[in-house]
């Protein structure tokens, strides 16, 4: 797949064609047909539905009621999105009355709530010209919820042997220069919160890493390390913290993981432009716009040989990492967005990986490894590279979103016996458990 991206570049669109080309590119009519088949759409995805609660019962019998709720719950989400459109996006005279609001936030110097993201969280706009999501305060009965949430499920995994560890993302707000105004500080809490949980999981003795703190000592630029107009840190930055998982899993679990697979040297790059997800929150409701901005994509320059299986999404995938854990026909899809698609398709940080928010996604490294040993990692999109790049040299990883996997996540972990657990999340997950619908970050059971 490759070179048929590298053929679609070179020969078509930039109309190279020569003797060079034409020998590189000697096998052109099996190219074609890849080519095709990449148009045509990728046939071998197609979602399904499991059921993960029959599959990883819940030895509490009384949870087949969780069942019942996240159906209800699938179609109150669905009828307040509609009744959100009719009374935003199709609001007659919407238009005219966010220009009047934007007129008055400049007068006040008010940023707040001109943009409103997919899962309702207010865009803020920084003074730096980048975006970022209004995040409430958690209260200390939540945070030491949360704690407790963890500290349970250390306990309950260290009588299997298994160690758990837990990975503070962060978040694109600098602690120590929020470029938000004093008025938008009082909407952002990421920080705050992460602080919070992490002194408490101190008295309880749950390992972590602050990725915070591991970007300023590291000494990166710490808006350069993420996108500006999506929430998320750049591909470079997650092949960077998957270093730093890496660095003290050998140190304090007994990992043995080569750091060259964390040298971006080792890594052929291919950049192009595109918008992020927070630009299409802000643009829905102003006339918010910005220019494209890089992304990145890495495949390695070594020998990769994977399988990867997606259930939810008949994903059965064999090959090299540009096969599997990178999805390039959606590379190539998302690298000739225009400006409508960019509104209203996936964006390419969420659609190139493979695994986005999957219930369930299984990788095993079929090359020769440093590390004989299974991962399990409940993560959210934060991990979508930073997982690809650890399965580079460990023998199988198992990724779970927790948001959407309904079974019993201790089920699962007794069905696959990891040698260990790591929690990976950005510090806007840090929310309040609801305990009823299982389909909370730390909810654990």
């Amino acid at each position: 797949m490759c070179r048929v991206a590298t053929r679609q570049l070179v020969v078509k669109k930039l109309g190279i064609m020569n003797n060079i080309t034409a020998a590189i590119f000697w096998d052109a009519s099996k190219l074609n047909q890849l080519e095709n088949q990449q148009k045509e759409g990728d046939s071998r995805e197609k979602n399904v539905t499991v059921d993960w609660m029959t599959k990883y019962p819940f030895q509490d019998a009384g949870w087949s009621n969780g069942k019942l709720i996240s159906k209800y719950e699938g179609k109150v989400a669905s009828v307040k999105k509609k009744i959100g459109d009719y009374t935003g996006e199709f609001f007659p005279g919407r238009l005219l009355f966010s220009r009047a609001t934007e007129k008055q936030n400049a007068l006040l110097q008010w940023k707040y709530g001109k943009g409103r993201s997919e899962d309702n969280m207010d865009v803020l706009f920084m003074r730096n010209g980048y975006l970022t999501y209004v995040q409430p305060r958690e209260s200390e009965v939540s945070i030491k919820e949360i704690g407790d949430s963890l500290a349970d499920f250390k306990a309950w995994l260290a009588e299997k042997n298994i160690p758990l560890l837990y990975v503070n993302a962060g978040s694109k707000v600098n602690p120590d220069d929020k470029q938000l105004t004093a008025w938008d500080m009082l909407s952002e809490y990421t920080n705050e919160n992460g602080d919070a949980l992490q002194e408490y999981l101190v008295t309880k003795g749950v390992d972590y890493i602050d990725m915070r703190q591991e970007m300023k000592q590291a000494g990166l630029d710490w808006y350069a390390a993420y996108y500006k107009v999506d929430h998320h840190w750049t591909t470079e930055t997650g092949m960077w913290a998957a270093g730093v998982i890496a660095e003290k899993l050998n140190k304090d679990y007994g990992f043995a993981f080569d750091k060259a697979f964390f040298d971006r040297n080792n890594y052929t790059a291919d950049t192009y432009a595109w918008k992020g997800g927070q630009w299409r929150s802000a643009h829905a409701t102003s006339d918010y716009d910005c220019p494209r901005e890089a992304y990145t994509y890495y495949l390695p320059d070594f020998p990769t040989l994977f399988s990867v299986e997606i259930p939810t999404r008949s994903i059965q995938w064999q090959g090299e990492y540009q096969d599997t854990l990178i999805n390039m026909p959606k590379v190539m899809e998302s690298r000739e967005y225009s400006e409508t698609d960019l509104m209203h398709k996936p964006d390419a940080y969420n659609i190139n990986a493979t695994w986005h928010n999957d219930d369930v996604g299984i990788f095993k490294n079929l090359m020769p490894v440093d590390n004989h040993k299974k991962l399990l990692v409940l993560q959210d999109s934060f991990g979508f590279y930073l997982t690809t790049y650890l399965s580079c040299d460990v023998q199988e990883v198992h990724v779970l979103h927790l948001l959407k996997f309904d079974g019993s996540l201790r089920a699962y972990i007794e069905g696959i016996k990891p040698d260990m657990v790591i929690v990976l999340y950005c510090a806007r997950n840090i929310k309040k458990i609801n305990w009823a619908t299982h389909k909370s970050a730390f909810d654990f059971r």
